[in-house]
């Protein structure tokens, strides 16, 4: 009877721990540290899953699309997991907590929207100072911020969302700027209207992210972040032991070029690399064999390579002075310089002359 009555007892118990809600979650937690999604199949563990746990989780990083596994990124092979809205890779040669990093797909979306790695503030002027009476650049506002490194505003709800979201790195509630910024990187792009998913949206491109604003949704779901790992990285199944996912540029022409090195200093090695890419081809002199090695002044003949039918290129002398997004045009002539003057230093393009000859 003792026997009847304790298993009486013990079924009420479990209908009335159903009944409260304390029953097995969909996200399964593996009694080895991992974290299970039933919507892709896939879990999370250890640094990557303490990472995405503490830096918005859901809505910032998306559910995995991969396991995690060897990824070829930039040249160098990295453990990495792809997500919806991104890549987390680990860095075990950073100290925390930079020993993770989000991938940069904000960039490759800015190359493939508008094949360079910033956009064009000038040509839209008018919307990035429309809260300004004076029409002045360089100027903040409650409602905007200048980005004085890329030459971009940032305005309204995507700056909102921006200042209330970064890494944790400071322990201290709220994000200091620095936090949002190590999330997100700086803003590439101005606002600016697009189709995704057959419906209009305005978005902004930055370093690690696209903001979304979604005007048909009720707060805080009008800015979400754009599924750039959908769009760039695949991750649909996980990635094959020894076999590494590589995102490299892929060589699909050439073109012929001359450059003329106007640089007061000699040249010991010649770069190019897809724009935006770090992949950098080095110029060998087939005549020794050897890096290529100009005079300042001179002017030299190459073949250009030209990779995902984008012709836009970075260029590298002596490992260090860079030329970023040079359009490269048949037969044309660049000449590459550098300043060094109280109102400015580095590389710059001083002209781009057609049909030279």
């Amino acid at each position: 009877m003792k026997g009847d009555k304790m298993k009486k007892f013990l079924a009420i118990l479990l209908v009335a721990l159903l009944l409260t809600g304390i029953a097995p979650s969909r996200h399964a937690h593996a009694a080895n540290g991992e974290r299970c999604f039933g919507e892709t199949g896939f879990c999370i563990s250890g640094r990557i899953r303490q990472y995405w746990e503490n830096n918005g989780g859901l809505p910032v990083f998306g559910f995995p699309k991969s396991a995690q596994g060897p990824m070829v990124i930039e040249g160098k092979t990295f453990q990495a997991q792809n997500f919806e809205r991104n890549r987390l890779e680990l860095h075990p040669e950073n100290a925390a907590p930079y020993d993770v990093l989000l991938g940069r797909l904000g960039a490759l979306n800015m190359m493939s929207v508008f094949n360079a790695e910033t956009s064009d503030v000038i040509g839209k002027i008018d919307f990035n100072t429309e809260s300004f009476s004076e029409g002045g650049l360089l100027k903040d506002s409650s409602s905007c911020k200048w980005f004085e490194q890329t030459q971009q505003f940032v305005c309204n709800e995507f700056l909102t969302y921006w200042k209330s979201h970064g890494l944790q790195l400071d322990g201290k509630p709220g994000f200091a700027e620095a936090e949002s910024l190590a999330l997100f990187g700086l803003p590439l792009s101005y606002r600016f209207t697009t189709t995704l998913e057959g419906t209009p949206r305005i978005v902004q491109i930055f370093e690690r992210a696209r903001f979304e604003l979604h005007e048909d949704k009720p707060e805080p779901y009008r800015v979400l972040l754009g599924l750039l790992g959908n769009q760039y990285l695949g991750g649909n199944a996980p990635a094959a032991a020894g076999a590494p996912v590589t995102n490299d540029p892929v060589q699909t022409g050439e073109m012929h070029n001359f450059i003329r090195f106007d640089l007061g200093t000699n040249i010991t090695s010649i770069e190019i690399a897809s724009a935006g890419s770090e992949r950098w081809l080095s110029f060998v002199d087939t005549k020794t064999n050897n890096s290529v090695q100009a005079n300042s002044g001179s002017v030299w003949a190459f073949t250009i390579p030209i990779f995902d039918n984008k012709k836009i290129v970075d260029i590298r002398l002596n490992n260090a002075v860079v030329w970023r997004n040079v359009e490269v045009r048949e037969n044309s002539l660049v000449v590459l310089g550098y300043k060094n003057t109280p109102d400015f230093v580095g590389p710059y393009i001083v002209s781009i002359q057609d049909n030279y000859r």
